[in-house]
């Protein structure tokens, strides 16, 4: 059985989420993060252990300064048509250095 030490909520639109310090019965401490999808109204759970939590806090703070920073770029899907173009023109014979100027 678990006891929860302190909870904590955040929310924005249509999500929120959950952030529990838990004690579980074999006197092992941990962290649940529940996230609660409002519009559909399911939820999902984590249990993190305290043992890696630090480490799990440094990643996640890593991550939020790439973002912050702007050194993630999102990642761009081609749609079929530019697929259908650039295999065309592959077989063509453009040159791949060319074709990646292209798109």
């Amino acid at each position: 059985m678990k006891t929860i030490l302190e909870t904590t909520q955040l929310s924005q639109p249509n999500c929120s989420y959950i952030l529990d310090l838990i004690h579980n019965s074999d006197s092992r401490f941990g962290v649940e993060i529940k996230q609660i999808d409002e519009s559909s109204e399911k939820s999902q759970s984590i249990v993190i252990s305290t043992a890696i939590l630090s480490e799990f806090i440094n990643v996640l703070e890593n991550y939020y300064a790439k973002v912050r920073s702007g050194a993630v770029q999102e990642k761009k899907h081609l749609s079929p048509s530019d697929k259908k173009r650039i295999q065309d023109n592959y077989l063509k014979g453009v040159d791949i250095k060319d074709l990646a100027l292209q798109f």
